[in-house]
């Protein structure tokens, strides 16, 4: 009994195993809706080592890219406050809801 309990240890923390597990449930929920069809193509970045190493040069410098990420949105967000108060008098009127006289 302990031989079972170790092996099944072992089969299940398999990343291989566990891996190969994902794969089956995802296939047999691409029975009932075609969106689960569409996370198989997934398995191209697995097959595939150029893309494997592309991930993990993504995902080792994760912090960087979330910096990155967060000074283009500042960035964004403070080229937008420019346009609008640059281009104030454009909006004035979409914000207020006067939208003409034709309108009931």
């Amino acid at each position: 009994m302990t031989y079972f309990v170790i092996s099944t240890k072992i089969i299940f923390t398999d990343l291989n195993f566990i891996y190969l597990l994902y794969y089956l449930a995802i296939t047999v929920a691409g029975f009932f809706d075609y969106f689960f069809l569409s996370i198989m193509i997934l398995d191209v970045v697995y097959r595939v080592p150029t893309l494997r190493n592309v991930l993990t040069a993504v995902t080792k410098n994760w912090e960087l890219l979330a910096m990155t990420c967060i000074l283009g949105m500042i960035i964004i967000y403070i080229y937008s406050l420019i346009g609008f108060y640059i281009n104030y008098d454009m909006w004035y009127d979409r914000l207020i809801g006067d939208y003409g006289s034709n309108q009931c």
